[in-house]
């Protein structure tokens, strides 16, 4: 999955309510994103770095936490989960994260997040 957006980094100064998509794996509050398999545990902070390249004016980030700033963007019903239930995990990126956006799409790419709840994606 990757975030392509004209707008340059940012830095939240204050903390953002996302939405990610993943599912259950076989152990209790575990969950895993559905692009690249990240295991997360409810209420813990994740940091990671953040990938990016320039194509055609356009910056292009494919490394990072990946969400939605809407809980419930066309993305979730065109592409369907071939296994497992999907959930919709209420996240917080923290104040002072870097992260990308592209408001059209309502993508953002962070450099840390913490899963809050968990919910399943309805139909």
């Amino acid at each position: 999955m990757c975030l392509v957006t004209k707008q340059e980094k940012r830095v939240a100064t204050k903390d953002l309510t996302v939405y990610k998509i993943v599912f259950q794996t076989e152990k209790k509050n575990v969950f895993k994103a559905i692009h690249y398999g990240f295991s997360y545990k409810l209420n813990k902070s994740y940091k990671t770095s953040m990938g990016k390249c320039y194509s055609q004016g356009h910056i292009i980030i494919n490394e990072g936490f990946h969400a939605y700033t809407k809980r419930f963007p066309t993305y979730y019903t065109i592409n369907p989960l071939k296994d497992g239930v999907r959930y919709i995990a209420k996240c917080t990126i923290p104040k002072g994260s870097s992260y990308y956006e592209n408001r059209y799409s309502h993508e953002i790419v962070s450099d840390r997040i913490i899963l809050k709840e968990i919910y399943p994606l309805e139909k």
